[in-house]
C-alpha cells in the first residue's frame, strides 16, 4: 500500500505518465490510475468529486477529448470494501460511484472482493452481500456495463488443509461497449503471467 499521502511515487518511476491517487490510511485501501503520454496527446485528464466514503476505494478519471465531438471515457478504479460486516461499506461505495454522471463509455475495474456467481468462487466467503446487490445492479445500469471475460481466478487462500483451501475471481473489468460497437471489436481482460 501507498503512504496515505503520497502523491508523487509514480511520477518517478513514470516520467510523463499522469498519475490520479485515491489513498484512504497507510495499510487500508487506496488506489491509483496511470494515464499514458499518448492518450493526454488526445484527451484531457481530470479526477471528478465523490463522496468521501468511497476514498481509497473508488478512483473517477474522466477523460475529456480535446478535439470537439469525439467521446467522453470515465474510468473507474475500484477497490472495493471487504472483510467483517462490509456488506453496507461496499453498497455505500458503489452508490457514491454511481452519483457520478455517466460518460459516452464507461470502464470499470479492479479488485471487487466479490463474486456473483457461484462458479466464480470454490469458497462462500467472496459472495456479494443481498445487501449490497440493489447497489450493485444500480451501479452496472447507470453506467451500461457489462462484463469483459476473463475466467481466471484471482484470489487464492492456501492452507494446510485442502478444505480450508479457497479461491475466488474478484478481479474483473466491466465496459459500456453498445452492440454494434462489439459488432466491430470484443474486449477482452487478461492477467498475465507473473
Amino acid at each position: 500500500h501507498l503512504n496515505h499521502l503520497d502523491t508523487y511515487t509514480f511520477f518517478t518511476i513514470l516520467p510523463g505518465w499522469t498519475a490520479f491517487y485515491s489513498n484512504k490510511s497507510n495499510g487500508r485501501a487506496g488506489t491509483v490510475t496511470l494515464i499514458s503520454p499518448t492518450i493526454i496527446d488526445d484527451y484531457t485528464p481530470t479526477q471528478p468529486a465523490i463522496s468521501p466514503d468511497a476514498a481509497g476505494h473508488v478512483l473517477p478519471v474522466m477523460l475529456t477529448p480535446h478535439t470537439k465531438g469525439d467521446h467522453t471515457i470515465l474510468l473507474l478504479n475500484l477497490y472495493l470494501a471487504t472483510g467483517k460486516q462490509h456488506a453496507a461499506r461496499l453498497a455505500s461505495q458503489l452508490r457514491a460511484a454511481a452519483a457520478l454522471p455517466s460518460a459516452d463509455y464507461n470502464f470499470a475495474g479492479g479488485d471487487l472482493n466479490f463474486v456473483e456467481d457461484a462458479a466464480d468462487t470454490t469458497g462462500s466467503e467472496h459472495r456479494l452481500a443481498a445487501y449490497a446487490v440493489g447497489a450493485w445492479e444500480n451501479f452496472l445500469t447507470h453506467f451500461r456495463l457489462r462484463e469483459a471475460a476473463q475466467p481466471l481466478h484471482t484470489y487464492y487462500s492456501i492452507s494446510t488443509s485442502i478444505a480450508n483451501s479457497h479461491s475466488s475471481r474478484l478481479d474483473r473489468l466491466f465496459h459500456s461497449y453498445s452492440e454494434s460497437d462489439l459488432a466491430l471489436f470484443q474486449p477482452l481482460a487478461h492477467i498475465p503471467p507473473i
